[in-house]
């Protein structure tokens, strides 16, 4: 017991540093789902044409903020893969977006917006360029995070060995994979 005693101040230390750690290390975004849309349940911002679009197909992330998230520290990328799960296209910033309203509505956020506020949602948008075709996009994975601490989210669902990114190697957060 008294081992114990003279070495709970090192184990107090050792604590500390590992929930230190692992807070620096989480990522401030939790996606609640992500779906490969042939037609967004909200306007999406087409940007060649300079306005707001329904019935546009999108790579569709709804996601919960945990902190406060500053820009442009979060990066948020887009990867499109082919039935091989090679890459086919990628993304790196969002078209458009919505935030939650307290009274259960939707504002529209203008591609990225300047940061994101803790305790909100927000429904984000990649829109799918003319120039990609659409039904040769068979898995989409969402890349996010700050400098070298990076989460991941696909649809469908897959295991992280069966698809290549960039930011692999900086993955913190395991991703969930989405069925729906």
């Amino acid at each position: 017991m008294n081992i114990l005693k003279g070495n709970r101040w090192i184990l107090f230390f050792v604590i500390s540093l590992g929930s230190l750690f692992s807070q620096k290390m989480s990522v401030a975004m939790r996606v609640i789902d992500i779906n490969l849309l042939e037609a967004a349940p909200r306007s999406v911002y087409v940007q060649e044409v300079r306005e707001w679009k329904s019935g546009q197909t999108v790579l569709w992330v709804n996601a919960e903020v945990k902190k406060d998230i500053p820009f442009p520290d979060f990066k948020m990328i887009a990867y499109f893969y082919d039935e091989n799960n090679v890459v086919i296209h990628k993304m790196t910033e969002i078209t458009s977006g919505h935030r939650r309203t307290p009274s259960g509505g939707w504002d529209s956020l203008f591609k990225t917006p300047s940061g994101f506020k803790k305790n909100e949602t927000y429904e984000l948008h990649f829109l799918i360029p003319k120039t990609v075709k659409a039904d040769l996009i068979k898995r989409s994975v969402f890349v996010y995070g700050v400098d070298k601490n990076w989460a991941w989210r696909a649809y469908p669902g897959t295991t992280l060995d069966a698809i290549e990114f960039d930011e692999k190697a900086q993955i913190v957060e395991a991703g969930e994979a989405s069925e729906n």
